[in-house]
């Protein structure tokens, strides 16, 4: 009988420390700090950047160039109605190129000044691999790697980045990642698909660009 009830005390104890534990972990977790005085944003056409090993290699540097001309076209799909954000297209981009420096935050505080924006986005590309095959069968699936980062205009100081890197697994291969895959479907997506949803994965964690 003793037994029981010191078996039945360690299991109330434990249940207390658990729900202590987790009460705890939740209030960290929601925890948020005070937002900037962020008005206005301009984002700038996505820069791409070919690495070393790719430098030579003509399909990649294609393939670049037709991603940067996506992901400037979801950014603007994204960003469209938000009076308060403005996406740069290349041609406005270009005619800044007179004064602009080596130092991309330096150039971020001066187009800044320039449309008296708060803060300005950066994004650069990386990767951009097409889907070489159908929805249900493929040869190399879509692969798409780029960076972002908030530059605030009065210090230069990055107040937010975020990266993404994916080329999409067979909905087994990751079974961690499993309720993430099942939501596209039992199918393989196109490189402008994996881009979208990497994009708005991305904001979504950014209080200053969620919808």
């Amino acid at each position: 009988m003793a037994n029981l009830k010191n078996i039945i005390m360690l299991v109330i104890s434990f249940s207390l420390i658990t729900t202590f534990a987790a009460c705890t972990a939740k209030k960290t977790i929601t925890h948020e700090e005070e937002l900037l005085p962020i008005n206005s944003i301009v984002v700038l056409p996505v820069e791409i950047k070919i690495s070393g090993e790719d430098s030579q290699t003509d399909k990649v540097a294609k393939s670049l160039i037709t991603g940067q001309e996506v992901l400037n076209d979801l950014l603007s799909e994204y960003f469209a109605g938000r009076e308060n954000i403005r996406v740069l297209t290349e041609g406005q981009r270009n005619n800044m190129e007179n004064n602009s420096t080596r130092c991309r935050t330096t150039d971020a505080v001066t187009i800044c000044d320039t449309y008296n924006a708060d803060a300005v986005l950066i994004c650069t590309l990386h990767r951009y691999a097409e889907r070489e095959g159908t929805e249900y069968s493929v040869i190399e699936p879509a692969s798409v790697a780029f960076d972002l980062k908030l530059v605030m205009a009065k210090t230069g100081k990055t107040i937010w980045s975020g990266a993404f890197n994916e080329t999409q697994e067979h909905m087994l291969t990751n079974i961690f990642r499993f309720m993430e895959k099942t939501k596209r479907g039992f199918k393989w997506i196109t490189a402008r698909d994996l881009a979208k949803e990497g994009l708005e994965q991305k904001f979504s964690k950014c209080r200053y660009l969620t919808k």
